[in-house]
């Protein structure tokens, strides 16, 4: 929710309940997106690719009509299991290549 001194100016959607709603539902086709509720009923935690990601989703519900006020974004950072160190995440990818296109 838009709580800053220009809030109301732009934009037709501006509750919490029309932000949620939006974001619930691009989570139906953006399968990358995470989306979770906080203790403040008007604050939504938003996890996705990186800032890029972020940036497209943020802007296309500003070209909707939605009013938000949007905090920096931040790393998470996750323990790992066998080590006990905290990292960023990261992801395993595993190629199989037929052996004639190896090399």
């Amino acid at each position: 929710v838009n709580k800053s001194p220009l809030a109301g100016r732009e934009g037709k959607f501006l509750t919490s309940r029309m932000i949620r709603d939006r974001l619930f539902k691009e989570l139906d086709r953006n399968v990358a997106l995470q989306v979770a509720e906080t203790a403040s009923a008007d604050r939504y935690e938003v996890s996705g690719r990186g800032q890029l990601h972020l940036t497209v989703l943020i802007e296309t519900m500003r070209r909707e009509g939605f009013e938000l006020e949007v905090g920096p974004p931040s790393v998470i950072y996750m323990e790992n299991e066998e080590t006990g160190k905290v990292e960023e995440p990261w992801e395993a990818v595993e190629v199989r290549v037929p052996e004639e296109y190896m090399g």
